[in-house]
């Protein structure tokens, strides 16, 4: 039974009729000898019996396969055994190592179906695993094309992709319950809207091993780093050219790494993505691991509604920003928002902010973009989880992606043009210390510098150069007008 000396991460239990799996590790508070483990393995062989399952069933003394496989994916133990009188299954000889050689024991009826690249599967209602060639590294993906799919008219498609350190099936069937709560009702709210919905499989990087989705701009052709970018264009070429697809309404969402990535692709991809909603993520990460220097993603090419979700419990990625729980920095709460509204063109004057649920949920709106949104939930109670209808933390990822990103529509980069009337000018540095310079044509520029609340701190007239030493630190806005035309951008004062 559990206990003792080996535990297990009961977010990643998967507990279905034909499969149960879960997340094994060695605890660090035992008296066990392996804590001073001598070597470079420190790793038990322990006996297993698991009790309280729900869904996976097992008869008296039946026979049922499993295996263990490592973060890498790759299967380092496997077999067969059998339950006991009671139809507990009863696995002896695993072996179970602490973290970070953390393993997945999986339970099976019968041998799950591998990944095929059979693109004719996808012409009809199901779910399939894909495998496809990204620069000679095999990919794998997850589609699940709805039951209502009509071959003769487009559906819109939506990417999700899961959290570093984890994969696509255990993103796809964790936390599902019967009464269809858990993450399981994003993918039946998708399925009702008739989205075709892709779940990728991030690779294993060595360098901080683990999967991971790369978020940098740049790919050395001599790092562990792989080109996600592309990974995501071959998939939608790859889904293009089997199902009939909505350009205009492709959209992505991820938690975590997942929501980072998701964040990224909006900017990097926006004349592709119609809409992004990410949670317990950042807009921007640091310039290296471990680096207090923060950079946000490129603004895009034009404006992408985002909805974005953040917790004061996150400590992973904290609401104020700062070294998180695995010492690297990340940006805050209110620097994603702005970077958004920056980002979509937003009059960083028009935010509404609505309390959904005292002192739980804040809603902060601003549709006075370019042909977009932004959404903002400020969340008390969420610490880095997902939050489904399982987690009472004021939140309903599920439901509130699919009701944001089904009434987004690309038409910026199709046919239409983003307005014209935003000013566009250059500000440095940023971060600034004592000194904010604005670049422009123009001799004098009329200015007003807001801090991340709204309220007004400077203001006046500038041939370019603008004293902020004495601004707090932290995030503000500048507005400038020239010739009745404005335009805003945010920067951060430090020191």
């Amino acid at each position: 039974t559990w206990g003792g000396y080996h535990d297990y991460d009961v977010n990643s239990i998967i507990d279905l009729e034909d499969r149960w799996s879960a997340t094994i590790f060695l605890t660090g508070e035992s008296n066990h000898p392996v804590d001073n483990y001598p070597g470079s393995t420190p790793c038990i062989e322990t006996d297993f019996t698991i009790r309280r399952l729900q869904t996976f069933k097992l008869a008296p003394l039946a026979e049922f396969s499993w295996r263990i496989t490592n973060r890498q994916g790759q299967t380092v133990q496997s077999g067969k055994a059998f339950a006991d009188p009671d139809g507990r299954p009863r696995i002896q000889g695993v072996t179970v190592c602490k973290e970070p050689m953390w393993a997945t024991i999986t339970l099976f009826k019968e041998e799950q179906e591998r990944c095929n690249d059979e693109d004719e599967l996808l012409t009809t209602p199901g779910e399939y695993c894909q495998v496809i060639d990204v620069s000679g590294v095999s990919r794998e993906f997850i589609t699940i094309v709805p039951q209502n799919y009509n071959h003769a008219q487009e559906h819109p498609l939506l990417f999700v992709f899961h959290p570093g350190g984890g994969g696509m099936v255990n993103f796809r069937y964790g936390h599902i319950v019967g009464d269809g709560t858990g993450r399981e009702e994003l993918f039946s709210r998708a399925e009702d809207e008739g989205m075709i919905v892709v779940i990728p499989q991030a690779t294993f990087n060595e360098e901080i091993n683990n999967t991971v989705w790369n978020t940098f701009e740049n790919y050395p052709q001599d790092s562990t780093w792989v080109d996600d970018l592309s990974f995501v264009e071959v998939m939608l070429e790859h889904h293009r050219s089997v199902l009939n697809i909505d350009d205009n309404r492709i959209y992505t969402c991820g938690f975590s790494k997942g929501g980072d990535f998701s964040q990224f692709l909006g900017s990097q991809m926006a004349c592709t993505f119609a809409g992004v909603a990410a949670v317990g993520s950042s807009a921007g990460e640091a310039v290296e691991l471990g680096s207090p220097e923060l950079e946000f993603n490129p603004i895009g090419e034009v404006p992408v509604p985002a909805l974005i979700m953040k917790g004061y419990l996150d400590f992973k990625r904290p609401f104020e920003g700062g070294l998180n729980n695995t010492g690297n920095y990340t940006t805050s709460a209110f620097q994603d928002f702005h970077h958004w509204m920056e980002n979509n063109g937003c009059d960083t004057m028009s935010i509404q902010k609505e309390v959904i649920i005292p002192d739980s949920t804040i809603l902060y709106t601003n549709t006075d973009c370019n042909r977009s949104e932004v959404q903002f939930y400020e969340c008390i109670q969420l610490p880095h989880i997902w939050p489904d209808s399982i987690h009472n933390v004021g939140v309903n990822a599920n439901r509130l992606f699919i009701d944001f990103l089904k009434r987004q529509t690309n038409i910026t980069c199709r046919g239409s043009s983003v307005s014209d009337q935003s000013l566009v000018f250059n500000i440095y540095p940023n971060p600034a210390i004592d000194v904010l310079t604005v670049d422009m044509n123009s001799h004098l520029i009329d200015y007003s510098i807001f801090n991340y609340s709204g309220e007004l701190v400077i203001n006046g007239r500038s041939s370019g150069s603008i004293n902020i030493s004495g601004l707090a630190v932290g995030l503000y806005f500048i507005r400038v007008i020239e010739n009745g035309i404005v335009g805003s951008r945010t920067f951060v004062k430090i020191h």
